[in-house]
């Protein structure tokens, strides 16, 4: 049974956040674990809230606080598209099963809040844009994963630059810095899949029509997809993958336009 009617106080969303990292945070900001908040409020108990809370639920959460619903309840939209169990490898899961996140040390250490990306869920997202360095996947104190349903815990810390089960600083891990000109087809690849992912199809360079999602897991599957670098034979016919619109990240900006509410300016 529900135990509380209302949290009272919620965190604003930031531009480019992933609906776990706003519930990390929500979870943060009242020193209960997301378990335990989200029976509070009568949400049962769930594994992964990236691909499982609904827009309606996010919206309860915070219903009577500071934080506009709408502008919320839109979290549980942006992994929709991934939703059907034939879509789970395309997301990150340990070799428990269970849904993580990588991470980029540079990344949560310049933030002045501490946040998860959306794309970081991504399977294919290896390489930070932003820093040219290869993402990594586990906490060096304890090689615990970065959960994205945070566990419950006798005590919180301040934020997400901090392991959850040894209270690491994540932002101290060294990580492989990789040359421009290596990586520029591998950036251009996985910023196509993470459009792709977000939008729910993709176009193929040369086809004028968007292909559905199953043609991507096809081609992935088949090594067929051009800049992945995982051709089998000079033989095997390649497809190049568009990124429509290059604004993968805030390509939910324009649902929240319409409505006259914008996100905090969050470099």
């Amino acid at each position: 049974m529900p135990t509380d009617s209302s949290l009272m106080l919620a965190p604003t969303p930031i531009a480019g956040e992933s609906p776990s990292s706003w519930l990390h945070r929500l979870s943060l900001l009242h020193g209960r674990g997301a378990q335990t908040l989200l029976h509070s409020v009568g949400i049962r108990k769930m594994k992964d809230p990236d691909i499982t809370l609904t827009s309606q639920q996010f919206g309860s959460l915070v219903r009577e606080t500071n934080v506009s619903a709408s502008m919320v309840a839109h979290l549980g939209t942006i992994y929709e598209p991934l939703r059907e169990s034939r879509y789970r490898r395309l997301l990150r899961h340990d070799d428990r099963g269970r849904p993580v996140y990588a991470f980029c040390p540079e990344c949560l250490a310049s933030d002045e809040t501490p946040y998860l990306r959306i794309a970081w869920r991504f399977t294919h997202w290896d390489i930070c844009p932003t820093h040219r360095i290869r993402m990594c996947y586990r906490c060096l104190g304890c090689e615990a994963p970065l959960l994205a349903m945070r566990p419950p815990q006798k005590f919180y810390l301040a934020d997400l630059r901090r392991c959850s089960m040894c209270a690491s600083d994540l932002t101290l891990q060294s990580a492989d810095r990789l040359p421009q000109e290596e990586i520029c087809g591998s950036l251009r690849i996985q910023a196509a899949l993470a459009n792709t992912l977000l939008l729910g199809h993709c176009f193929i360079e040369g086809h004028p029509e968007r292909v559905p999602l199953d043609f991507l897991m096809h081609a992935l599957s088949t090594r067929q997809l051009d800049g992945t670098g995982i051709r089998d034979t000079p033989l095997t016919p390649q497809f190049r993958l568009l990124c429509h619109d290059g604004q993968m990240f805030f390509l939910f900006l324009n649902f929240l336009s319409t409505r006259g509410e914008s996100f905090p300016d969050v470099t």
